[in-house]
């Protein structure tokens, strides 16, 4: 009953709270999940031949999808649905940016 309760809890705080927040250095990318009370899903992943892309997701009769950043060994899927035209114009901006 209590693993019920937090994840209601961060279900709640994420719908009001909630955004995930990606940085970008030279050696590495990091990614953390900002609940507004707290933060979880630390992941960092090294900034080499690194591929982006998205993931397709059909969410109420609309193409959607998450944004997918991999390297050869280590993935961070951002969990956060966009639109897929959209999506394709942050990838197109992450490629030139590197």
């Amino acid at each position: 009953m209590v693993f019920f309760g937090f994840y209601l809890l961060r279900v709640a705080l994420w719908n009001h709270y909630g955004k995930e927040i990606l940085t970008f250095t030279p050696e590495s990318i990091s990614y953390i999940a900002d609940y507004g009370k707290f933060k979880d899903g630390l992941k960092h992943i090294e900034n080499k031949q690194i591929h982006y892309s998205f993931k397709p997701i059909m969410h109420q009769g609309k193409k959607m999808g998450t944004l997918v950043i991999e390297n050869d060994n280590e993935r961070i899927e951002s969990v956060i649905l966009i639109d897929e035209q959209q999506l394709n114009e942050i990838i197109i901006q992450l490629k030139n940016n590197k």
